[in-house]
């Protein structure tokens, strides 16, 4: 309503207060079923278009961000997580790493892109989260199907709404690390299968280098590092059947051994069938691998987040990993 009067700054006063209860709330509940709360209650969003409206793409970039770490606040100071958000310390750490930085907010009526490079903050407006889940779907069903590249106009499309508008602004240069924070139905969107069309269409992953991260905060806050990992592959995949639910994938035998054909099997270890078992995998010293694939069911459990797993081979009670 203060919004509509004009009143920008009651406005603005009662969006925070807004947030601010929304987030003492969430408090009270479990650590463990936090992880669903944005995408089922999105407190933020109106608060997010109000700013963007206003010109002022920081701070919505800055509540966005607050919103993301709302699994992980601190209950004796909620909003201390965005608090601490600050450009040029985000901006300093791209350079040092020589990344950049992709990072989405998904609404119903509008969703956005915000890219930060080490020297610039770019906010561009994508599609609703309808459309978005519609490409994603299509997107999907082409690998389950296993589409060639030219065959693949979902791939492409997504590439077109998610990727193009920074591309074509000459923000993700040939060779870009890039990191990419997804927002909702992106969380389900596998950033390497997009493709670049063209005269020649090649998956995007050929132009850069990608990696997701859930939100900025952690990831600054992780050591940049090379691997020390003395391997290079651990496989695991093609479980046997526990039970109907997960049934076996159509491709994942094929899969296993196109992946594997690609690693010297001196530095690689495979596991299939009964051997692919959360209690295999976890004698495997995972920490040595600089690579880990997996190739089988997922599930993510909505409610209670931390019981998502990965579907594997073993006794119906120790088959989820």
């Amino acid at each position: 309503i203060f919004e509509k009067q004009n009143k920008f700054q009651q406005a603005d006063q009662m969006f925070r207060q807004g947030i601010d209860t929304a987030e003492k709330a969430v408090c009270s509940v479990k650590e463990q079923n936090r992880l669903s709360y944005a995408d089922s209650s999105p407190f933020y969003d109106a608060y997010i278009l109000f700013l963007i409206h206003r010109k002022n793409r920081l701070k919505a970039l800055q509540i966005s961000e607050r919103g993301r770490a709302h699994s992980l606040m601190d209950c004796t100071n909620p909003a201390g997580k965005s608090a601490g958000f600050n450009l040029k310390t985000v901006q300093a750490s791209l350079k040092r790493r020589g990344e950049i930085l992709l990072t989405y907010w998904v609404m119903d009526e509008q969703s956005y892109l915000w890219v930060i490079t080490p020297s610039q903050l770019r906010l561009f407006p994508l599609p609703k989260f309808a459309d978005l889940g519609r490409q994603q779907e299509v997107l999907n069903n082409e690998i389950q199907s296993q589409r060639r590249l030219e065959e693949s106009p979902g791939a492409m499309a997504l590439y077109q709404s998610l990727i193009a508008p920074a591309a074509e602004a000459g923000l993700i240069p040939q060779g870009s690390h890039i990191i990419v924070v997804p927002s909702r139905i992106l969380c389900l969107v596998n950033f390497e299968t997009l493709i670049v069309p063209g005269v020649t269409p090649h998956y995007w992953v050929e132009d850069v280098e990608i990696k997701t991260a859930s939100s900025i905060a952690p990831l600054l806050r992780q050591p940049h590092k090379p691997s020390n990992a003395q391997k290079e592959l651990l496989l695991v995949g093609n479980p046997s059947q526990v039970t109907s639910e997960f049934p076996a994938l159509k491709h994942a035998e094929s899969e296993m051994k196109n992946i594997s054909a690609r690693f010297p099997a001196q530095s690689s270890l495979v596991l299939a069938g009964a051997e692919a078992s959360p209690q295999t995998y976890l004698a495997s010293d995972p920490s040595q691998f600089r690579l880990i694939h997996f190739v089988t069911h997922g599930t993510a459990n909505e409610m209670v987040t931390m019981e998502s797993a990965i579907i594997l081979s073993g006794p119906k009670s120790a088959y989820k990993l």
